[in-house]
């Protein structure tokens, strides 16, 4: 993580221009913060970044977005700092709290793997049935296997696990 620069002024510098960067701080900010906004609870939205090299991509992770956002104003680049350094500690959690299947019985990971799945299913569109749901998963992957069909359900693989 980068240290913030700290910048001294010598005396009798001119800060008559005070008041202009406080709201230029605050408007950059909201910048950033009106496309992340967006992004957040049950109706959040994808977005779409194409940088200057031809890449896209689209994500709905406030982080992420701001990583690819290209900003040079230094108050939006420390909230940009601040959202890496969340991201990053929040990932050191979830591999604390990450619980290995390997060596367990057949009911002990069809229980840990109903109980990944159902946290993934609060949706207001089935949140009431959440276990049927996460069962039917569990009984899908289970289904599939070790084999080579992966490609036929719509997994995604992130940088840290797998994500059904």
């Amino acid at each position: 993580m980068q240290q913030p620069q700290i910048i001294l002024l010598k005396e009798g510098t001119d800060t008559s221009q005070e008041k202009a960067q406080v709201v230029s701080n605050i408007n950059a900010c909201t910048a950033v913060a009106g496309v992340v906004r967006t992004t957040l609870g049950p109706r959040g939205m994808d977005k779409l970044i194409y940088d200057d090299k031809g890449n896209t991509t689209i994500s709905n992770d406030g982080a992420a977005i701001m990583k690819l956002l290209d900003i040079v104003h230094p108050a939006t680049k420390i909230l940009v700092d601040i959202a890496k350094s969340q991201d990053s500690e929040a990932i050191n959690k979830i591999k604390d709290l990450a619980v290995s299947i390997e060596g367990k019985s057949l009911e002990e990971k069809k229980s840990l793997l109903a109980k990944c799945a159902a946290t993934t299913l609060s949706s207001k569109l089935i949140g009431g049935e959440k276990e049927f749901f996460a069962n039917m998963v569990v009984e899908v992957v289970l289904a599939i296997g070790n084999d080579d069909r992966l490609n036929l359900i719509g997994i995604k693989k992130s940088e840290t696990n797998l994500v059904l």
